[in-house]
This record gives C-alpha cells, structure tokens and sequence, in this order.
C-alpha cells in the first residue's frame, strides 16, 4: 500500500474512532462525576465534563494498532503502555488533585519507562555548537528533563478552548510534513494520527455546548507524549533529522520553534513563580492565553493568536535558514525570536492592562468583536451541528 493511500486510512480510522467514542466518553464523564467545575482559576461558568482524554486515547490506539500493520512502529506496546499510564494519572489528578512533587516524580518514571522501552531519546544535536553525539547517560538525563518539561507545557496549553488541541494540531501537521519530506512514513503516519485524533476535539471543545468537553490532565498528557514521540524522534540514533545537517538545515532549531510557545511560556510562568518564592509548580493566572483572556478575547481568538506566535517563530528559523545562517545562528534565531515574542507579548499586554488605558480600551473592543462572533449564524450553526447526537 502506497504511503498516501495508509495515510488517508489511518486519519479517516482516527478520526471516526473518535467521533464515535465522544458522545459516550462525555456521557460516561458526566454519570461518574468527572467533571470541571466553576471556580476562581477557571474560566468556564458551568460544570464541563473533562475526560477528554479517554476519546483521544481511543483514536490514538486505533491508529498506531492499525499503522504498526504498514510501517511497524517500533514497540507499539511500550507506547500504548506509556499512554495509558499519563492517562490514569492524569484522569486521577483530574478527579483528586494530586500533589505537584507526586506528578513530576510519575512524569518522570514514565518518561524513563518509554526511553528505555523503545531506546528512543534524545541522542544527537545534528551538528549544532559541534555536537554530533552524546553519551548514553547524558542523553537519558537531557531527554529525561525535555520530556517532563513538554508534558508539563501541553498540560499547562489546556486552559482556553481549543488551545491545548488547536496547538497539537498545527505541530502535529507541521511535524507529519517534516518526516514525509524525511522518507520517514512512519514517523510521518504518526504525525497524521494524531491530527486526526484531535480533530474532532477541538470541534466539540470550541463549538459545542452541550458536548463541551476537556481533555483534562489525562489527555493534555496524553498530547505531551505525542509531542515527545517527535521531539525524541528528531535527536535520536540514526534519525532521519539527520540528514538535515548535511543541507544546512538546523533540526534543532525547527523543534524548538514548533513547540516554542508553549515551551517559553511555561519557562517564563515557572521563573516567575520561583521569584516571588513560590513553587514552580503552583497553579495561577499568568499565562500568555490568561492576558488575552483578560482583555475580552474569545477563546478561538486567543488560540489564534497564541498558534500564530508559534507559527512567526517557525518564520523566524526560515528567515535564518534562507539568508544562509549555520545551523547555530538558525538555533539562536528561534530562541531569541520565541522569548522575544512569548515574554514581549506578555510584558506588552500586561503594561497595557494596568498602565495604558486608550490602548486598553482599543484591545477590549477587539476582544468584544472576537466574542461577538459567537453569535453570528455561522456559529449557531456549528454549535447545532456539534450538538446534534446530545439532544
């Protein structure tokens, strides 16, 4: 079979999958209590079911069994294992607020579960500051570490609608193009699970009404891994990223700009929080997404613009890699645009918001009219369609 006639299979088998587990998973979430209440952190106004993260995990399992059928992934039993274990965590963490120190210690022994399962991690920086090689521990200990870190940052994407499953989606499709381009269809069938899976979430999360449902610390985890499977398929032994190197191309400069919103913002949250002598880990509202928020945006409108932050950075590394920049200068190029732009936005709207009144008025009208949206025909029509089978 032809690799685009397996890819169009397994997105069409993910996607079905999960818009016929959805309407049971919401109803199963709601019967058991597993819901999201109103509180003073929380931005919806009613009890919104939040096992999201259930459906996705059927839609991922049902694409990578079938995938392992065309491309053998390696060890499909180790990273359904994996899956399984965040999601159990995360759906009791959803239900009985675990300790942050017994979160990280699970993320941890999980993300070591999978490196040393399928002896995928992070193993080479292709080329960058001359480092082609790293030893074993080294390369256990730095994939240890990013892994935590990017579960902890798609977590910490999920609370807007849409935002967490809008930002999988896009790095999803953009990581799916670079291994295709790669003559990786594994990886690259992978990829297009995975937008496939989260499709017809983020319908239901952004239109629906009586259908809204979370992905919850179970499936925001869930996503994480994903986002790791890629990560880690990049810098490991005998990766097709590799070949980037010898075209002058910085694949460690492309990862960091796929996932540079979340990542720098979540550094910058965490930095913060240390500063003023609190746990990093301690919940708050000073996320990038809570300042547009703050200002009225809507929540499509807020993953609009946090996605296409991310999608500048991305720019910024083809900027570097078309006017002839080394692999290094493509590396410096991201990491400067991404804190530039993640802590230059946040600095910009918060001074907006306590010291620029004009301006602030000028943003809330936007952020009004991004709202109002909402109640245009199109809308209606959506949330009809995405509420159709919960009459």
């Amino acid at each position: 079979m032809s690799v685009l006639l397996a890819s169009i299979l397994l997105f069409a088998l993910s996607f079905t999958t999960v818009v016929i587990v959805y309407p049971t998973v919401c109803r199963f979430a709601v019967r058991n209590g597993i819901i999201d209440n109103p509180g003073a952190r929380k931005l919806q106004k009613q009890p919104v079911p939040v096992a999201g993260g259930i459906a996705v995990f059927c839609g991922v399992a049902a694409g990578l069994l079938v995938g392992d059928m065309f491309f053998t992934i390696w060890k499909v039993s180790v990273l359904l294992t994996s899956m399984l274990v965040l999601l159990i965590i995360g759906v009791t963490d959803d239900i009985k607020t675990l300790s942050p120190k017994i979160r990280v210690l699970i993320e941890t022994l999980v993300t070591y579960m999978f490196i040393t399962g399928t002896d995928l991690f992070i193993a080479d920086f292709n080329t960058l500051w001359g480092v082609e090689g790293l030893p074993i521990w080294a390369g256990y200990l730095i994939s240890i570490f990013a892994g935590v870190g990017i579960l902890n940052a798609m977590n910490l994407l999920d609370g807007v609608d849409g935002l967490c499953s809008g930002f999988a989606f896009v790095a999803s499709v953009v990581f799916a193009g670079l291994f295709f381009k790669l003559y990786s269809p594994r990886l690259g069938c992978i990829g297009v699970v995975c937008a496939a899976y989260i499709l017809p979430f983020f319908f239901h999360n952004v239109f629906g009404r009586k259908s809204k449902m979370f992905l919850g610390d179970g499936g925001s985890l869930l996503l994480g891994l994903m986002m790791i499977i890629f990560v880690f398929s990049a810098f490991s032994n005998n990766s097709p990223a590799l070949r980037l190197a010898g075209n002058g191309v910085g694949s460690v400069a492309i990862v960091l700009a796929v996932m540079s919103v979340p990542v720098f913002d979540t550094l910058r949250v965490m930095f913060s929080r240390i500063l003023h002598g609190c746990s990093p880990f301690l919940p708050d509202n000073n996320h990038l997404h809570h300042d547009f928020i703050k200002l009225g945006f809507s929540h499509l409108a807020t993953t609009v613009c946090m996605v296409s932050l991310d999608l500048l950075v991305l720019l910024a590394w083809r900027i570097a890699y078309d006017a002839g920049g080394s692999v290094d200068v493509q590396f410096y190029a991201v990491l400067g645009t991404g804190i530039l732009l993640t802590l230059g936005t946040h600095l910009m709207l918060k001074g907006i918001l306590n010291r620029d009144a004009k301006a602030c008025a000028t943003l809330k009208r936007f952020g009004q009219w991004t709202r109002s949206l909402e109640q245009t025909k199109f809308w209606t029509a959506m949330e009809k369609l995405a509420d159709k089978r919960f009459q």
